[in-house]
């Protein structure tokens, strides 16, 4: 753990509590620049505070869980503000993805600024058609500037998530590059144990109401939790659970170690309690990722996988969770894995919303007017809030420029991020994203200001 911001000095490790080598055995950790960290520790509690307290307000489903999340969000940043320098001292390639961001919230911004009719008329002709339309309508002239949005409101909160979105990244991104990662993991990986506890705990408690207070009314969970769909639920659980487990490799302590993989068999089994088909595979996949790219790393002597007891420690954990969810909900669980759902329903709004990418494909629809897009393409016969697909909904309502670009850089920067040599629980991020990016193709938490 660093002090002020800088690390301890490290030595090579071996086994210790049988789950496999130190951290230090993935490689040399690479010094970069660091900051005085008393004078970001006041930072660390408002972006703790956001990544933990954020999903439990109902996922940010309502306006005013996103105020006030934007309102964490915000303090979080500015108390970074000061040191985001640190983040481009050495001028790493990660930074590209930083900017991105950037770039994508800009061109949220654009698309709801008023820009000349004969532009919009070009980019996105539905646009200035309603606005033209709607002028005699509401008595007024004609207006010659509009935005190019098909839903300004929507676009509108879209900017609030997304500035809340950013902030929170570079916060974050200002304590990695001050070799504090593992703080930050420490907040994600908690958020998810959290959000498992308290939907135990309304499960022990016969709950159906989300904390006694709220029922749910469209979603539907059979673990209520406050990220009430369950896909959303199992998807977080399926992002943190690869995170606990290397913090559990990485921990200094055997009581630590005990704790984070008792965190990681909890968030696990919630996943699979979700009884969301795609979260379970998530799961699989994330779990996967991290066991065969942990092995690939062994050192030459301990290549062997028989030779390391990490990889059989986690089987077993993972066979004790199976029979642990089999035990609790077998018969449930029985009837969801072998009953032969259609899978095209899954993918029936990501296909809907080609029509709207061929109609769109420079500026898109407007962040967050996918909705609106759909029922001017398709009538109400097809109606969707979201695709259930991440890249095809970015597509849609940024265009294909800005969407490809973002995608290809952050699928760049987590495969650049494997070929580092860093901690254990740096790999069970990498993992947790490549099991959160894979269930997004049929999902749409991602677009839940909570669990972004």
């Amino acid at each position: 753990m660093p002090i002020n911001g800088n690390p301890l000095p490290v030595k090579a490790g071996s086994e210790i509590g049988g789950l496999g080598p130190e951290r230090r055995d993935t490689g040399r950790l690479r010094r970069g620049p660091s900051i005085p960290g008393p004078l970001v520790q006041p930072a660390l509690i408002p972006l703790t505070a956001v990544v933990v307290i954020a999903p439990q307000l109902l996922g940010g489903v309502f306006p005013w869980a996103v105020a006030l999340i934007c309102i964490l969000a915000g303090i979080a940043g500015v108390l970074t503000s000061r040191h985001v320098e640190i983040i481009g001292v050495r001028r790493r390639a990660a930074t590209l993805l930083d900017w991105m961001m950037v770039v994508a919230l800009g061109w949220t911004a654009i698309q709801l600024i008023p820009l000349p009719s004969f532009l919009v008329s070009l980019l996105v002709p539905e646009a200035a058609d309603a606005w033209q339309a709607n002028a005699p309508l509401l008595e007024r002239a004609p207006r010659s500037w509009f935005p190019m949005s098909l839903d300004p409101g929507a676009t509108r909160l879209e900017i609030a998530k997304g500035a809340a979105i950013v902030a929170v990244f570079l916060a974050a991104r200002v304590f990695t590059a001050s070799h504090q990662r593992r703080r930050v993991l420490k907040a994600v990986a908690g958020s998810a144990i959290a959000m498992a506890l308290v939907a135990f705990a309304h499960k022990l408690a016969g709950a159906t109401h989300v904390f006694g207070i709220y029922e749910p009314v469209y979603a539907h969970s059979r673990l209520l939790a406050p990220l009430m769909n369950e896909n959303h639920l199992g998807g977080l659980m399926a992002l943190a659970s690869p995170i606990a487990i290397g913090l559990a490799m990485d921990a200094d302590t055997i009581e630590e170690r005990i704790a984070w993989a008792v965190g990681g068999g909890l968030t696990a089994l919630a996943g699979v309690l979700s009884f969301s088909r795609g979260a379970m595979l998530a799961l699989a996949i994330g779990m996967a990722v991290f066991i065969a790219v942990y092995a690939a790393r062994l050192s030459q002597r301990n290549r062997s996988i028989l030779r390391s007891r990490t990889v059989p420690i986690l089987a077993i954990g993972a066979l004790a969770v199976i029979l642990l969810a089999v035990g609790l909900r077998g018969g449930d669980l029985a009837r969801e894995l072998s009953h032969r759902h259609n899978v095209a329903p899954k993918f029936s709004g990501a296909s809907a919303a080609l029509s709207i990418i061929a109609s769109h494909p420079i500026a898109g629809v407007g962040r967050g007017a996918f909705s609106a897009a759909l029922v001017g393409e398709h009538g109400t016969d097809k109606r969707f809030f979201h695709p259930e697909n991440l890249p095809v909904q970015w597509a849609s309502e940024w265009g294909l420029p800005i969407a490809l670009a973002l995608l290809a850089i952050v699928i760049w920067s987590i495969g650049r991020g494997f070929l580092l040599r860093r901690s254990l629980a740096h790999l069970g991020g990498l993992a947790g994203l490549v099991a959160i990016g894979v269930h997004q193709l049929a999902d749409f938490s991602l677009e839940l200001l909570g669990v972004a």
